[in-house]
């Protein structure tokens, strides 16, 4: 067993049940899947990754684990769903646009009070894009909730910053008015700015998946995943599939299985191995 596999010795549950009723569990996205716990050989950290040209888009590559060559599936994008990866550009993208858009208000704002012009921008921080974000977004990452609380106060700062300019301006004190917008920008502005900053390096390391190498009658190969679980016995319910939710005999639903773990009503979806790996077969893997 490698070092890191001895990091997920806890996971191992202490049922002495047939080791072919085990499952290993892990999640992606917002859901928990298993695979039978004896076709997991290893798990391991974050590989580097070289592409196969021409190949599905939920193949990221191949990884070289010890002189050996695995073929590495992005399990999200093989389910249907987004990769990490491109939730963590999606994300990224949004802060670029929600920093850009706070540093435009301004500017607006010193605009409409120079030419004594109405202000079209949202007042409200709960009514602003990022602020609608900033009241429902919730990590599970405690270092990237930690880092988004510091935004609440230089943000709402900014957004008062319009009421008491305008006021300002109305009372004929357009000099004082830009006087406040303009320390608003050295100030509360140039902290949120490296806020975004910081946040965003905190999404480009903090999310650190694990990959599973997969060994079935069948085939080798590996999977990229959010997080593992654990490793215990699912209770299935008269072979209860998901068969009739997608029509495709090469879909996620076909080749899954709904269960449930112990002690509560948490689903689990079980998923065939071999059909995780399926279309990856024909593939001219590059040396690595």
């Amino acid at each position: 067993m490698s070092t890191y596999d001895e990091e997920f010795d806890d996971i191992y549950s202490d049922d002495e049940e047939n080791e072919e009723s085990q499952f290993l569990i892990f999640s992606a996205a917002e859901n928990k899947y298993a695979v039978p716990a004896l076709e997991v050989r290893e798990m391991l950290p974050p590989q580097k990754v070289v592409q196969i040209p021409d190949a599905p888009p939920w193949v990221r590559g191949v990884i070289n684990v010890r002189g050996e060559t695995f073929t590495l599936i992005d399990f999200r994008s093989r389910i249907g769903g987004q990769s990490m990866n491109e939730v963590n550009d999606e994300l990224l993208s949004q802060l670029d646009a929600r920093e850009r858009e706070h540093v435009h208000w301004l500017d607006q704002l010193e605009a409409a009070v120079a030419e004594d012009a109405p202000f079209e921008g949202e007042i409200d921080p709960h009514r602003c894009k990022f602020g609608r974000w900033y009241d429902n977004y919730v990590s599970d990452n405690a270092a990237i909730n930690l880092q988004l609380k510091k935004f609440d106060k230089p943000h709402r700062t900014i957004h008062e910053t319009a009421r008491q300019a305008l006021e300002l301006k109305d009372a004929g004190k357009q000099q004082e008015a830009v006087d406040l917008i303009n320390a608003r920008r050295n100030n509360e502005l140039d902290r949120m700015r490296t806020l975004f900053h910081t946040l965003k390096e905190q999404i480009k390391t903090s999310y650190k998946e694990v990959v599973v190498l997969i060994e079935n009658s069948e085939q080798h190969y590996a999977i990229a995943v959010d997080r593992v679980e654990s490793v215990e016995t699912l209770e299935t319910e008269d072979e209860v599939g998901l068969h009739g939710f997608q029509s495709r005999q090469d879909s996620f639903a076909r080749n899954a299985q709904i269960a449930t773990r112990k002690g509560g009503d948490q689903i689990v979806y079980i998923v065939d191995t071999i059909w995780i790996f399926s279309g990856s077969e024909s593939l001219e893997l590059p040396s690595v």
